[in-house]
């Protein structure tokens, strides 16, 4: 969990600019996406539309140059998981996305493989994945699993209302048992100084909630120890009741920046 929320807040850093809130039932998820997500217990959707995402793409070496274009192409990208995990990108033209996909499959030790009808296979190690396109949205799965459809749960619904239409990304789950939680919320707001990410948590065991949100931020310390950044301890507020608790962290984009140089 704390490395996905992670993931999120670095690929945010840097909003391009506010836009008007979302009117689809699921903030950033288009309703043609939220109909199929089905019978799931966490969603994580993130608005690539509005992030500036030019300083990733200038990264990227020449020989995965085709990335650039689809980061460009992208609107939004949704992870579902139940029994099994399931992912949709909207915005990506088919025929170039498949395209760039064949051309750097091989440098991954991977091998890419048109199937019957519309889909397309993914095969890495261990594991094969399937992509079928529906206008110009992807649904990403693994292959043999067959997609699910219908809306998702109303917890998913009720946790997702939590969330502010402004976020740039988001992520709701209705338990996690292993940790004594009942669901949690959190979502990521940007602004071009800093960027803030609020974590809620049920415990479904008293004082369950308190310990598992310092967890988020111990893995946060890690992940950005690794790439040289100094964190500040005052970044990070937690308040909780033996039943909830609240995180919200504000992070400035500047620790990041100075680190990268």
């Amino acid at each position: 969990m704390h490395r996905v929320l992670a993931v999120v807040a670095l690929a945010a850093a840097c909003s391009k600019h506010a836009d008007a809130p979302s009117s689809t039932r699921l903030p950033i998820v288009p309703d043609r996406v939220t109909a199929h997500l089905g019978d799931v217990g966490f969603v994580l959707a993130v608005d690539l539309n509005h992030l500036d995402l030019g300083a990733i793409a200038a990264l990227i070496p020449d020989q995965l140059g085709c990335t650039r274009e689809l980061l460009a192409a992208a609107d939004s990208a949704v992870i579902t998981a139940s029994d099994s995990w399931e992912g949709f990108v909207t915005g990506l033209p088919e025929t170039a996305t498949w395209t760039c996909i064949g051309k750097l499959a091989p440098l991954f030790g991977a091998t890419a493989r048109a199937g019957s009808g519309d889909g397309y296979f993914l095969d890495i190690p261990g594991a094969s994945i399937s992509l079928t396109w529906h206008d110009r949205t992807v649904a990403i799965a693994e292959a043999g699993h067959a997609l699910r459809s219908g809306d998702p749960p109303g917890v998913i619904f009720d946790l997702a209302a939590q969330v502010p239409r402004t976020a740039k990304g988001w992520i709701v789950s209705s338990g996690f048992p292993a940790y004594k939680i009942k669901s949690s919320v959190a979502w990521l707001e940007t602004s071009p100084t800093a960027w803030v990410f609020t974590v809620t948590a049920e415990g479904s065991e008293q004082g369950a909630a308190k310990p598992w949100l310092e967890s988020i931020v111990a893995g946060f310390k890690a992940g950005a120890g690794a790439k040289g950044v100094a964190v500040d301890d005052r970044w990070f507020a937690i308040d909780a009741t033996p039943a909830r608790g609240k995180l919200v962290a504000t992070v400035p984009i500047e620790a990041f920046t100075t680190a990268a140089k």
